[in-house]
């Protein structure tokens, strides 16, 4: 049985989307020989949410009583988790039905320890934006982000959600506490360690709302650094 641990922090600014995700979730094509978990770990001191679907089977949720941010959020989700394979989803976010399977495929070659897919942009109005993403469907071989990100000044494609091995994120002690950034240092660290692969397969929807962190000023600003760094993190694990 191949089991997948899905990680997804809550905060203020996704509750109000968290029903729409988990409607995605439950609704996500599994074979017989796959399972999921939905590790859903809320942040902050406010009080913890009442959802009839939190006694959902497929759901593990968890409150942490105080302000940890994204990672410190994930990673609380993390030490629940119990599973070969990791993905973080944003709980504001939405999966394509066959997110997961699409994405799993890529881990038929042993060496491969992430895994990415096409996520467009969901907007306010309820349109959807075409938004970066993979550009072939294969094995990345290492090094190959960190040259894509020198070429193109920017990520190649959406940094989240990512699937990984368990193995590889517990290998760079899981996600780093750089604000905003999270995920695209984490995928850096173990893109220089391991082979990746990607699929232009649309896996599913970014939710793009006045509060979402790619909208923010300090985003923005702190990308010109935040690449350098980036870089950096890569050309050292290589």
């Amino acid at each position: 049985m191949t089991k997948i641990s899905i990680i997804s922090a809550l905060s203020k600014s996704t509750l109000p989307f968290v029903d729409e995700t988990y409607e995605t979730v439950k609704k996500l094509y599994l074979p017989h020989d796959v399972e999921i978990e939905w590790c859903l770990q809320q942040d902050g001191d406010s009080d913890p949410i009442n959802r009839s679907w939190l006694t959902d089977d497929i759901v593990s949720y968890q409150h942490n009583g105080r302000h940890l941010g994204a990672a410190g959020t994930r990673n609380q989700a993390l030490l629940r988790s119990n599973s070969e394979y990791l993905i973080s989803l944003d709980s504001d976010d939405l999966f394509k039905e066959n997110a997961l399977m699409d994405l799993l495929r890529g881990f038929d070659d042993e060496q491969v320890a992430w895994s990415a897919g096409a996520w467009h942009e969901l907007c306010d109005d309820g349109s959807v934006k075409y938004w970066r993403s993979p550009l072939f469907e294969g094995v990345c071989e290492v090094g190959w982000l960190h040259t894509e990100i020198n070429r193109l000044g920017t990520t190649p494609f959406a940094m989240n959600p990512i699937m990984y091995k368990r193995v590889a994120i517990m290998e760079v002690g899981g996600w780093p506490a750089f604000y905003e950034w999270e995920d695209t240092i984490l995928l850096s660290a173990i893109s220089g360690r391991h082979k990746g692969w990607m699929t232009d397969k649309l896996v599913g929807l970014y939710r793009k709302h006045e509060a979402s962190h790619s909208k923010s000023k300090f985003f923005q600003d702190s990308k010109p650094v935040m690449y350098e760094y980036i870089k950096e993190v890569g050309e050292a694990n290589l």
